[in-house]
């Protein structure tokens, strides 16, 4: 345990994320839409494989994702 870490995206004022909390272990919760969102939104994931590809060096850790913009609202 501990290689990987599943983020899941719940998208606008409707998005229902009570099935992606049960399948993944982070949940970020973009409140609008717009491109800007979405941008940051992946900016941050790729952001996060780049801290944990870096950080794996073969012990097995828990992966701790970088803090994410403010435009992302992480629950779980």
């Amino acid at each position: 345990m501990g290689f990987a870490t599943t983020v899941g995206c719940a998208a606008g004022p409707k998005a229902e994320r009570a099935a992606l909390e049960r399948f993944c272990d982070h949940v970020a919760l973009l409140d609008t839409m717009d491109g800007t969102g979405f941008a940051q939104f992946f900016r941050w994931v790729s952001d996060a494989i780049a801290v944990g590809s870096r950080s794996q060096s073969g012990a097995v850790k828990p992966v701790v994702l970088p803090e994410p913009p403010s435009e992302i609202r992480l629950v779980i």
